[in-house]
């Protein structure tokens, strides 16, 4: 199986590293691994009509990417992948493990629920389809960079769809109280506690218990997972 580890660039290596600058203020930096031509072109594409951001580096070898991103920290991190796997997940685990402030969003043809499970517990914030319109690409692009869970609409309505015949793992999850809900609803908008209070004339403290509750009754570790279970559980789009 493969792994990715960070390492110095050896001296024999002759893969081209392209990259803008990235010393730039009051922009959100974006990294972009990618398979083909076409799939950079559509990115520098969509940034270029996305106030806000700007591309700081781009490759083909996740390897040589991973060490690039690890030296320049992007708040963004976009992953074009022909099809989900292990090799996905893997890439995302060490993504998080090296640079736990970079935001990923992985942008492939449509998993299987499972496969799209597997991805955010590794580490993922974020997919969309390859055929997204670039309207949608750039709305999950900005939601991700906000450390934000952005799913596309189609697959979430596929794997929406495929729940209310009933399974046994959603049917075996406990409920949620409405507070509780409510509480979990904002945290899939990537509100912190602090936020949250706010909006719901709570303490942080009483936020902070509710957080931890919803994350024992669902089983998840973080935030990013609890997003994902909201989604899942019909409480956020």
């Amino acid at each position: 199986m493969q792994s990715f580890k960070t390492s110095a660039h050896s001296s024999a290596d002759t893969s081209p590293i392209q990259f803008a600058p990235y010393r730039v203020s009051n922009l959100k930096r974006a990294y972009v691994i990618y398979g083909e031509a076409s799939e950079l072109n559509k990115t520098k594409r969509n940034f270029s009509t996305l106030p806000g951001f700007c591309l700081i580096g781009w490759q083909t070898d996740r390897v040589v990417a991973l060490n690039d991103i690890v030296q320049m920290r992007p708040e963004l991190t976009i992953v074009y992948s022909p099809s989900i796997s292990s090799t996905d997940y893997l890439l995302a685990k060490a993504l998080k493990e090296e640079v736990p402030t970079t935001n990923i969003i992985f942008i492939s043809s449509e998993p299987i629920p499972e496969q799209l499970r597997n991805l955010f517990r590794s580490g993922a914030s974020g997919f969309c389809l390859n055929s997204t319109n670039p309207q949608t690409l750039n709305l999950a692009f900005q939601t991700v960079s906000l450390g934000a869970v952005w799913i596309d609409p189609i697959v979430a309505t596929n794997i929406f769809s495929s729940n209310k015949v009933g399974s046994s793992e959603e049917t075996s999850q406990p409920a949620l109280s409405d507070r509780e809900k409510e509480v979990l609803h904002l945290v899939a908008e990537g509100l912190t506690n602090q936020e949250i209070a706010l909006k719901l004339w709570l303490s942080r403290e009483t936020v902070k218990s509710h957080v931890k509750k919803i994350m024992r009754k669902l089983s998840v570790k973080d935030r990013t997972q609890a997003a994902v279970a909201a989604l899942r559980l019909g409480l956020a789009v």
